[in-house]
């Protein structure tokens, strides 16, 4: 697990820029966060961290995220629904952001990957989902290169302990 210090997020945060909402204000904004445990991470519209499910690494499942997670999973691990194109804020790459019709909704993605927020987490606080496994995978922040968030409880695929 990577520990970070007040002075590495002070300048990863000038290095990333302050998390601003593109022009229109009306379309949902993905925005970047820091956490001291955690690092720089993307966080939803609501100001709540997002995660990627990651069902490939050790015991997951092996499915598409949205299809391991289903009703039951949706009410810890609801899917970031929006309405729209999504944008980004300062420090996050656009062309990484777009949008997934799945049963007729949009869903919010990042590189490709669904994204997810934890019933837990709020505004403001320290991420309450990373590496939790449950409901045949990982959940990983995702950091502003789009590359999950690792921690000691998260191994690659068919990694022995």
């Amino acid at each position: 697990m990577r520990k970070f210090t007040v002075m590495s997020l002070v300048a990863a945060a000038a290095a990333y820029g302050t998390a601003l909402p593109a022009q229109d204000s009306d379309a949902p904004t993905l925005t970047l966060a820091a956490s001291d445990e955690f690092g720089p991470y993307i966080q939803g519209p609501d100001g709540r961290p997002v995660y990627a499910m990651l069902t490939e690494l050790n015991t997951g499942d092996r499915q598409d995220p949205l299809q391991s997670c289903e009703v039951s999973c949706r009410d810890n691990w609801p899917v970031l629904m929006v309405d729209g194109d999504v944008t980004v804020g300062d420090g996050l790459d656009a062309g990484l952001a777009d949008t997934l019709s799945w049963r007729g909704e949009s869903v919010a993605q990042y590189a490709d990957q669904p994204l997810f927020q934890f019933y837990r987490d709020q505004p403001g606080e320290e991420p309450q989902g990373q590496g939790i496994f449950s409901f045949g995978g990982y959940w990983a922040l995702l950091t502003p290169e789009a590359e999950t968030t690792r921690t000691d409880t998260m191994r690659e695929p068919h990694e022995t302990a």
